[in-house]
């Protein structure tokens, strides 16, 4: 950033080095979950132009409040680093998705695995939430079940004011003039879904059922991976309405009725239902109360 505020502008070589680094320090880290890549113009190039790009998600430790109940788990977030020759810019987004404490150590304990690999066991069946928000996104609330190598998180999806750490995407861009900051909140809603992984089971817990379910969502998450990953790209990729410049399209697509079709098909079968149980007490047990009035309510109107 000194160099670019004292030349106004980088090299392209200096452009690959930060990528290169960028890359080196998000595959060291356990706490992300993934990253992508993306380059534009190359040092072997004749244009003078390079534009890197990292975009990823991570878990960090913390203080949670769920539905008015203090403690501690895992809060995952995106990233996003963009190197130019011209800027630098950097933004963030917390997502309202926890791993509570409660899973964190039923992970442990059950997976007989260790707390740095949390992160990387949540990808890519992370995604499903980004399909049932796609799909299915009118309930007040949902239990589901994140498939992982390790097993499977239990969680529930209830309707909820944001938490303090969600605000939006928050944006730094440092070009010769010094840095501008900025925050989109377009997508912060007075009433949002908030995404709660309660527990945790191993694989050799699980019921026939569970085991079953499980290679479905994994089957579902890989068949639709492109268009999942670019509606989850989105949530930090697109700012304030500005074009996609990175054209994430190009790299992800999908056919939307038929993983419409297919995911929402899923969560009315009979393996879905025997295999997803709702929360009979806890914080969530008001939501899933006017759910139910809700569907029946529903019901009744269509039987008329």
């Amino acid at each position: 950033m000194e160099r670019l505020a004292r030349r106004g502008k980088l090299a392209k070589e200096e452009v690959q080095k930060a990528l290169d680094g960028m890359i080196a320090e998000n595959t060291r880290l356990p706490s992300v979950a993934f990253f992508e890549q993306f380059t534009t113009g190359s040092c072997k190039s004749l244009s003078r132009h390079m534009d890197a790009l990292l975009v990823g998600g991570n878990c960090w430790s913390g203080p949670l409040n769920i539905h008015g109940h203090e403690e501690r788990g895992l809060t995952y977030s995106m990233f996003y680093e963009r190197y130019t020759t011209k800027a630098i810019e950097f933004r963030t987004v917390t997502c309202p998705i926890y791993v509570r404490q409660h899973a964190v150590s039923r992970f442990i304990e059950r997976a007989d695995a260790t707390f740095q690999s949390i992160a990387k066991s949540l990808w890519p069946g992370l995604l499903l939430i980004d399909a049932l928000e796609l799909f299915d996104p009118e309930k007040i609330a949902q239990s589901f079940v994140l498939p992982t190598s390790y097993g499977v998180f239990l969680g529930v999806r209830v309707v909820g004011s944001p938490p303090a750490d969600v605000v939006g995407v928050e944006r730094l861009v440092f070009t010769s003039l010094g840095g501008q900051e900025s925050l989109d909140t377009s997508k912060i809603h007075s009433l949002i879904p908030l995404w709660s992984m309660n527990t945790f089971i191993s694989l050799e817990e699980m019921t026939h059922w569970q085991v079953e379910l499980r290679s479905r969502l994994e089957a579902l998450v890989e068949k639709h991976f492109g268009l999942l990953m670019l509606a989850h790209l989105c949530r930090i990729t697109s700012f304030d309405g500005e074009p996609d410049s990175v054209d994430l399209e190009s790299r992800f697509s999908g056919d939307f009725d038929a993983a419409k079709d297919d995911f929402s098909a899923f969560v009315k079968s009979e393996l879905w239902h025997r295999a997803v149980r709702d929360p009979k007490d806890g914080p969530f047990v008001q939501h899933f109360v006017a759910q139910a009035m809700l569907e029946k309510k529903e019901e009744a109107k269509w039987s008329q």
